[in-house]
């Protein structure tokens, strides 16, 4: 079998990472530590200042998380033949090759994100998801969105855009009109891998030559060209992946044209998980000298980089660094006779919760769904809900506790609040436990309507992101009729959050932001006997694309 070790970049961070990591390898820590002045561990486990959202502070913190991740997983695996990283992860992938040890990692990550915060002239990202490259750049192509460049090709039907906030707005707008995909903001600060971190890009390579770098010992396929590191281009090739795009479809292809069969993801969450099978399902092909598509490099052609394209002379602004667009499909192109289930409902869906299959299982009474159950589903790339309704908190607690053992940081699993309007004292004790546990996905059930609890659960602790919109946990509402799912997907009562915190039931949630929401779960019908057929059809509503956020 052939490996290749992938480590996550920046978008992947939360609250509560490294969590299972956080009595291990307590030197590096410390060494952390020491480097950034202030606790890294804290920061991670409880979002503790200087918190995850500043990207001076967020690379450091994703950086040791995934440092640490990989020497767990080291201890008990052997070695791949190939390593890569997303953008920040690459520092990771370097680190687990050899190329500088994990001290000079940090200060590198360190400098690294001080210079794109100092030097960023303010913007952001954009994910567009469910459509074509050549869709997206015929949508660029518009003069008022001159300014965007392509700034991750992550896979066939999933780019992200960088530039300015306006300009993304408009460009979400554009293909949310167009029906081109979905239009996803993105949890950074700055317009990275574009051509406004050029300034960075050299700033930070003047940085980079005071350091010493060795060739890695393993493999690493590099951002900026898709192709393993030559000797002596590490400097070389860090500064420039600041302002070149990410070449990550092309990467995880290249791969896959070696013959890697299995990618293993070091790092909090499971994206790059579901990008290789994305890429293993439709990989990069490239325009030959003939102008034919063909597929995937071989490993006899791994030493010829990609060429790194740049945009026509009389392009305003300056130079600005594209992806090349892939030829439209011929009849030589072989066509599905049948979808697979992966590609089976809304990737939209399966973006917004992480998931392979677009598939829920709700959950049952009393543990019958239970955490044997919901890991096994959260291995195999789908979402399944613990039976948490009838049992005592400490068997809810046990049953949290069972799930984050097994499933490790990012592992997804749900959790079920089932209604109590006979007993209101429980439905509190049990958001407060949620709450306490940053439990982020939630299945309501039982419920003809919504309650503060329900609200606070959705709301407690939301914040906002560096682009001002808000976010929020996950919550599904298991519904039966059409009117309860309106009221559920209505904006929460005005007054509703401030009374529940005012009870200091739970820890209030940040001021405003569930007001900005205008839809606060997903629903999804639960037809009853009573139905009529009109009332059975099965709803499904998800916020995300009424403007909550980037979580729904």
């Amino acid at each position: 079998m052939t490996t290749a070790w992938l480590f996550p970049g920046q978008g992947s961070q939360h609250i509560g990472m490294g969590r299972s990591l956080a009595e291990r390898f307590p030197e590096l820590w410390e060494t952390a530590d020491r480097i950034l002045g202030y606790s890294v561990r804290d920061q991670c486990l409880t979002g503790a200042a200087p918190g995850l959202t500043d990207t001076r502070h967020v690379q450091p913190a994703l950086f040791v998380v995934n440092a640490l991740t990989h020497l767990a997983y080291r201890a008990d695996h052997p070695e791949p033949q190939w390593i890569a990283g997303h953008s920040l992860g690459e520092y990771n992938a370097l680190l687990a090759a050899g190329c500088f040890d994990f001290a000079t990692g940090v200060r590198l990550v360190k400098h690294r994100g001080e210079i794109m915060s100092q030097d960023s002239p303010g913007g952001g990202m954009l994910a567009v998801i469910g459509a074509s490259a050549s869709a997206v750049a015929e949508s660029l192509a518009a003069p008022d969105l001159a300014g965007l460049d392509i700034a991750n090709r992550n896979s066939a039907t999933q780019l992200v855009l960088s530039g300015p906030v306006a300009l993304l707005e408009r460009a979400a707008a554009t293909v949310t009109h167009r029906k081109r995909g979905r239009a996803i903001p993105l949890r950074v600060s700055a317009p990275f891998h574009s051509r406004y971190m050029a300034g960075a890009a050299e700033r930070f390579a003047r940085f980079l030559e005071t350091v010493d770098f060795a060739d890695p010992r393993i493999p690493v396929v590099a951002n900026v060209t898709g192709r393993p590191y030559p000797p002596g281009a590490v400097a070389d090739l860090l500064a420039r992946q600041l302002a070149a795009p990410v070449r990550w479809w092309e990467s995880m292809s290249h791969l896959l044209g070696l013959g890697v069969t299995e990618a293993v993801e070091l790092g909090p969450g499971t994206v790059l998980t579901g990008l290789w099978r994305q890429a293993a399902d439709e990989p990069y092909r490239h325009e030959s000298g003939t102008g034919e598509r063909v597929d995937p490099p071989s490993a006899t052609e791994a030493d010829e980089p990609l060429p790194v394209p740049t945009v026509a002379a009389d392009r305003p602004g300056p130079p600005r660094h594209l992806v090349p667009e892939p030829p439209a499909a011929t009849s030589a192109t072989p066509i599905r006779s049948a979808p697979e289930a992966a590609d089976l409902g809304s990737a939209a869906f399966r973006w917004d919760y992480g998931l392979r299959y677009a598939y829920l299982a709700g959950s049952m009474f009393q543990g019958i769904a239970s955490t044997e159950l919901v890991a096994r589903m959260s291995r195999a790339g789908l979402l399944g809900f613990f039976g948490a309704g009838g049992l005592s908190l400490p068997e809810v607690d046990a049953a949290i506790a069972r799930l984050r053992t097994e499933l490790g940081d990012g592992g997804r699993f749900g959790m079920n609040l089932l209604a109590t309007p006979d007993d209101p004292q429980a439905e509190r004790a049990l958001v407060r436990r949620y709450l306490e546990q940053d439990i982020q996905y939630i299945e309501a059930s039982g419920y003809t309507g919504v309650t503060a609890g329900v609200i606070h659960l959705r709301f407690g602790g939301a914040r906002r992101q560096p682009d001002g919109s808000p976010t929020a946990r996950h919550l599904i509402a298991k519904v039966s009729r059409p009117e309860v799912a309106e009221a559920f997907t209505a904006p929460p009562p005005t007054g509703s959050c401030d009374n529940w915190s005012m009870r200091r039931r739970c820890r209030p949630p940040k001021p405003r932001s569930p007001r900005r929401c205008r839809s606060p779960v997903t629903c999804a019908s639960k037809p009853t006997p009573a139905d009529t057929p009109t009332a059975a059809i099965p709803m499904f509503c998800c916020p995300r694309s009424s403007g909550c956020g980037t979580v729904a």
